[in-house]
């Protein structure tokens, strides 16, 4: 058995080495330049390239540096920058540069080409044609061409008929042939008609195995005559009892095993590029041969018939004894040749890495061991605060988790103007954070859901208009050209109030024809206004309008108009119907004389907003004790936060969370007793109301 693996090891050297060899063909093959992986030599034959035509040439695309033989054209075509070209024409075109060129072709020949019509001028002297001028020439030839003819008379050959009416047949030595001539020679036969005979049986190289003069070794020679020499003394004395391999000079070798039993092996017909490996399954050998056929040899049955007796003990010191087929033992002691070995667990927690001596690390997958060796373990949720865990021994354990748990609070306060939010823990601990900060001039503040918002000017509206009434963008707006130079803005959504802030820009004409160009707006009203464009004149005359392009912006200010909703007013009468421009601020003397005042809206405009009151510079400090507020009849809920002006007066700010209703919407704040300072007035002051929705 050890002699068939190191026989397999030697021939897997062996098949190796032919791998890495490099080819000579034909004259002296045992010579060949170190850079060449093929090199032909020969007096008397030659390379022919593949050949094809036009159309399969076409369908080809290789790599470029391919080359082919055109049978269409009778050429070599290279596939160069992923295009084919022609190797069969070529020369060279230099520029004289006096409008005329001077080529010379491939075979020497010289052909000057002249550009200067003066120098060349129309002759029909020595062109034959009747015409007398270069137009006449045209249609003379073109009249003559059309009598040119090429006729296929579907016989191999073809009939051509000149502009004189001459014919010529010409005969088709396009077919060329390639005949097998069964002994190892071609016969090839060119469109011409020429033969050449294609011998191939030199290209076969030989390779041979055999023992060396010596008799203690083998000798490899390969195609490329470089011999292998493999001394198997050694191995065949420490491993294996006698067996002969005896050349027999005529390409076959008798093997003779332990058992005196002789073996033929013929490498006559032995071929070059076969394989011949161990089989996955370890029994078998899988021969490949020359044309790919894989032949599987199962060793079982001869080694089985072969194999002598061997045998491996340990003395349990450190030594091992061997003791071959013919006795005799052989004692090995690793005492002095230890090395380390590891066996780690892989960072797959999957495997196991076994490294052995070498250094050659082993993969044990242990997922189908533990797959068949794991016991089921069940984690169940009574749903009362304990689970019950089952392990592997199926014994259960119940974990109680009542009597661990502990109570957290997470509260904000949305009344503070912080939007001060309190944790506390298990212990009763409290800790506290802000939403916004009490700096001073800090516009951000706390809505009624807790969240912080920007309380500061916002872009209600605006856009980029063209000359011709266009919006090229817009946002909230659109805009239409009313006449010269004049335009109407108008809102998407009514603002409710006057009170926002118009910015406007034209483009520079850059001193050119309406060279003080002036933009304006006008008629300012909550849905919108417009704008008007003319050219100054540096002030010497009227204003001269005209179509321009133009920018605007709007800007709403906190506590003015709705944000995009029709507002309302209100009165300090107490009287159901309300007075005023709806948006404006109206004149409260005092709260508490008032006892209640209503805001009402425009019909339609505001079903499911939420709404805000601003009531700025109050007298006192407080609002009433018992301030309401009903939408329709309804009391809704509502908030307020109070800021100090500094002056004595105070701003408040009342809100509702609760959508209003649609169709004409009304609502009603009332209040009894006021607080602090009620009843009092501030010499000179307003109290003014201003009403938005959000």
């Amino acid at each position: 058995m050890k002699l068939l693996l190191n026989l397999l090891c030697v021939l897997f050297l062996l098949m190796g080495a032919i791998t890495t060899a490099q080819v000579k063909i034909g004259n002296n093959p045992n010579t060949i330049d170190p850079f060449s992986i093929l090199e032909l030599e020969s007096s008397e034959t030659v390379l022919v390239v593949t050949r094809i035509t036009d159309a399969e040439m076409a369908a080809i695309l290789p790599l470029n540096g391919a080359i082919i033989y055109n049978t269409s054209q009778n050429c070599l075509f290279q596939y160069r920058n992923n295009n084919w070209e022609s190797l069969c024409n070529g020369g060279i075109l230099v520029d004289n540069n006096d409008g005329t060129y001077t080529f010379t072709n491939d075979n020497g020949g010289i052909v000057s080409i002249d550009t200067n019509a003066i120098a060349n001028p129309y002759n029909n002297a020595t062109s034959g044609l009747a015409a007398m001028n270069i137009q006449d020439a045209i249609d003379e030839l073109s009249g003559l061409a059309s009598n040119v003819s090429l006729i296929d008379n579907a016989d191999g050959t073809y009939t051509f008929t000149d502009a004189a009416g001459n014919t010529v047949t010409i005969a088709d030595t396009s077919i060329s042939t390639l005949i097998d001539n069964t002994d190892g020679t071609y016969t090839y036969t060119d469109e011409l008609g020429n033969q050449t005979i294609i011998d191939t049986s030199f290209i076969e190289s030989l390779t041979s195995l055999g023992l060396n003069a010596s008799q203690t070794g083998l000798e490899y020679t390969d195609e490329d005559g470089v011999i292998t020499t493999l001394d198997l003394t050694t191995v065949v004395q420490n491993l294996e009892t006698i067996t002969t391999l005896v050349d027999n000079t005529d390409g076959t070798f008798t093997y003779t095993n332990e058992a005196g039993t002789p073996v033929t092996i013929d490498t006559n017909a032995a071929e070059t590029l076969t394989t011949l490996v161990l089989n996955a399954d370890d029994t078998n050998l899988d021969y490949t041969d020359e044309d790919g056929v894989t032949t599987q040899l199962d060793f079982t049955s001869l080694v089985q018939n072969l194999e002598t007796i061997t045998t491996l003990v340990d003395n349990t010191d450190g030594t091992f004894t061997y003791t071959n087929e013919a006795g005799t033992p052989v004692t090995i002691d690793t005492n002095a040749a230890e090395t380390l070995t590891t066996l780690v667990l892989n960072a797959d927690d999957t495997n196991l890495d076994y490294t052995d001596e070498d250094g050659v690390t082993t993969q044990l997958d242990f997922t189908a061991l533990v797959q068949n060796l794991e016991t089921i373990t069940t984690l169940v949720d009574n749903t009362d605060g304990t689970f019950t865990y089952t392990n592997e021994a199926g014994t259960p354990v119940t974990i109680d988790t009542n009597a661990a748990e502990t109570l957290t609070t997470f509260v904000q306060d949305d009344t503070s103007a912080t939007g001060e939010i309190t944790y506390t823990d298990e212990a009763g601990n409290p800790s506290t954070a802000q939403v916004v900060s009490s700096d001073a001039n800090n516009n951000i503040q706390v809505g009624l859901d807790g969240g912080a918002f920007l309380a500061g000017p916002t872009i209600c509206a605006a856009g980029k208009i063209l000359s011709t009434g266009t919006a090229a963008a817009g946002f909230n707006a659109t805009a239409s050209l009313i006449n010269t130079g004049d335009y109407q803005i108008t809102f998407d959504n009514d603002l409710g109030t006057t009170s926002y802030v118009i910015q406007l820009t034209i483009t520079d004409l850059l001193g050119v024809g309406n060279d003080d160009p002036n933009i304006s707006y006008y008629d300012q009203q909550s849905d919108g206004f417009k704008v008007n464009v003319g050219d100054n004149d540096n002030g010497g005359s009227d204003r001269a309008d005209f179509n321009s392009e133009f920018m605007f912006s709007v800007i709403c200010l906190p506590g003015f108009g709705n944000g995009g909703s029709t507002g309302g007013g209100g009165t300090s009468t107490g009287s159901a119907t309300p007075t005023g421009t709806p948006g404006t601020g109206f004149n409260l003397n005092n709260f508490g004389d008032a006892g209640n005042f209503q805001l009402a809206f425009n019909a339609g405009n505001n079903g499911g907003s939420t709404w805000e009151t601003l009531i700025t510079n109050r007298p006192y400090s407080t609002l009433p004790s018992d301030l309401s507020a009903t939408v329709n009849g309804t009391l809704v809920p509502i908030t307020f936060v109070s800021e100090d002006n500094g002056d004595g007066t105070f701003n408040h700010l009342i809100s509702s969370s609760t959508p209003l209703p649609a169709f004409n919407p009304s609502v009603t704040i009332s209040g009894g007793a006021t607080g602090g300072g009620a009843g009092t007035q501030n010499s000179g002051q307003c109290s003014c109301i201003s009403f938005f929705t959000n």
